[in-house]
């Protein structure tokens, strides 16, 4: 089982207020702070990112190949 996350780090965003209002209504929604529903988006574009930058790497392999 894996240990929880410390997020030990911060930094400021700035959203329009749709953005902020989405925010907090999916916060409501799910129980949770904002905090956490922007930790869970951010998380889900870096693994997006991440599949596909590791994608175009196998990608760019095959072609050279």
């Amino acid at each position: 089982m894996m240990s929880p996350a410390t997020y030990d780090k911060q930094f400021t965003v700035q959203v329009t207020e749709q953005m902020l209002t989405f925010i907090d209504v999916m916060a409501d929604r799910q129980h949770t702070s904002r905090a956490e529903v922007t930790r869970q988006a951010l998380r889900d574009y870096l693994d997006t990112q991440e599949k596909l930058i590791g994608s175009r790497s196998r990608l760019g392999r095959s072609v050279i190949d």
